[in-house]
């Protein structure tokens, strides 16, 4: 709920989340996207998923709000990151 929170307050969010695995991953972003849906139509319209990437757009055609979900082994991670980083289950 914190992640969506943040996605639909803060205007050019860039959010990082690293889970477990790509199941979990997956999981975790349908949650969020899920959640921003039942909000209302409003934010269901503004929201589009592509992959492990959901996007929100604002009222500003410049506002996109990015929300990156990846699994944390994968090796092919390079470069990414965000306003906020969320490590999932980091021991």
């Amino acid at each position: 709920m914190f992640v969506a929170a943040y996605g639909i307050s803060v205007e050019k969010s860039n959010q990082c989340i690293f889970s477990t695995g790509k199941r979990a991953s997956d999981k975790l972003l349908e949650q969020v996207h899920d959640f921003i849906i039942s909000l209302g139509n409003e934010w269901a319209a503004r929201t589009k998923r592509r992959g492990e990437i959901l996007y929100i757009y604002g009222e500003d055609p410049l506002d996109i709000r990015k929300i990156s979900s990846y699994p944390s082994g994968s090796d092919k991670l390079r470069g990414v990151g965000g306003d906020v980083i969320y490590l999932e289950e980091a021991a």
